[in-house]
């Protein structure tokens, strides 16, 4: 990609899928890897199909930034769904970003990854679509 003309920042978007998850099971995986050192300065989900929220059976869906080795664990985003969230077929849900920066920061190399966790019997994910933004430093 080349730098915008202009000289504003150049933004790398990244998007990857996720399959389909019952109620009960949950999504632990790579998805991207950064091919240059950036700030993440945007997450969402596109689901394949509406999902309800539900607080008693929550599922919580976390970007997570596993480094180059693909085992760290910090936390770049997530979209928790309790009630009251409740992502339209085909429609982009924003993920939450992490309040502190150094969260945020990736380097070239590093895996991005995908961690699902649900509550009680969980509530269903239908698949779709991640997409980063990744602001080059």
């Amino acid at each position: 990609m080349a730098q915008d003309p202009a000289g504003s920042p150049r933004i790398q978007r990244l998007r990857s899928r996720i399959p389909a998850q019952t109620a009960a099971t949950t999504a632990n995986q790579a998805l991207l890897v950064a091919s240059e050192d950036g700030t993440v300065t945007a997450a969402s989900f596109t689901p394949d199909a509406a999902i309800t929220g539900a607080t008693a059976t929550k599922r919580t869906i976390t970007l997570e930034n596993r480094g180059q080795s693909g085992s760290g664990s910090t936390v770049i985003g997530t979209l928790d769904l309790v009630t009251g969230v409740n992502p339209a077929a085909f429609a982009q849900s924003v993920l939450t970003l992490s309040g502190t920066a150094a969260n945020l920061s990736v380097t070239a190399g590093d895996v991005l990854a995908v961690k699902e966790a649900v509550t009680s019997t969980g509530t269903a994910n239908p698949g779709g679509l991640v997409e980063v933004a990744i602001t080059r430093r």
